[in-house]
């Protein structure tokens, strides 16, 4: 009686799932061929590319839930969760970095207390607001000859925190802005076609670079 149970409940489930075999690269290729981490570039609104030193990628986790079958537990699929990421903006003098993000906060709804024209009505703090403050965002990550391979792009996203470095006389550390992003869904795009693979490096940086360094 048990084995039919979970015959029958994972008949219904695997077919859903069924995806091809990959085929292994070859060791010669991942010698040659293997990603690195430095080879990004995020892209959001109000923040040059140049500046932003580190970015975690989209995960998500499957919530489970655990079902007894007489004296055996078995789990099963509930839900999906995308989980937050985080970037480090580096600060410079010529551009303030803390007052481009205290913008973004006051376009969403933010107003100081002792303002004297606080409108209640209009400055309220929503999701839309805080999506459209932000703008789209997107991070890239490219090959070595600068064109894209993978591109996830983050559907209404939003910051959840802002933490600015601290200051101290002890170090000459860069200063910096740690940023946390929220959003509903990430979706990926690979850039393997050949009419991307075939496409001249010299146009892919001169798409990057001055967008880079604000040119």
């Amino acid at each position: 009686m048990a084995a039919s149970i979970i015959g029958e409940l994972t008949q219904r489930i695997l077919p859903q799932c069924e995806i091809k075999d990959e085929k292994e690269p070859s060791w010669r290729k991942m010698q040659i061929d293997a990603q690195q981490s430095h080879r990004f570039i995020l892209r959001m609104n109000g923040i040059k590319p140049i500046y932003i030193s580190q970015v975690s990628r989209p995960g998500y986790t499957v919530d489970t839930e655990s079902y007894r079958l007489l004296n055996w537990h078995f789990k099963y699929p509930t839900n999906i969760k995308w989980g937050e990421i985080s970037f480090t903006v580096r600060e410079v003098y010529s551009d303030s970095v803390a007052r481009i993000f205290i913008n973004k906060l006051r376009a969403c709804g933010y107003a100081y207390p002792m303002e004297e024209e606080v409108d209640l009505t209009s400055k309220d703090l929503s999701k839309a607001g805080l999506v459209n403050s932000l703008g789209d965002i997107s991070i890239q990550t490219l090959r070595p000859d600068a064109s894209v391979h993978e591109e996830w792009f983050l559907k209404n996203a939003f910051i959840t925190s802002a933490k600015f470095s601290e200051m101290n006389y002890s170090n000459t550390d860069l200063t910096s802005v740690q940023i946390a992003l929220s959003y509903d869904w990430a979706e990926l795009k690979v850039h393997d076609s050949p009419k991307d693979r075939e496409a001249a490096p010299q146009a892919r940086r001169a798409a990057l670079v001055p967008d880079a360094f604000g040119g």
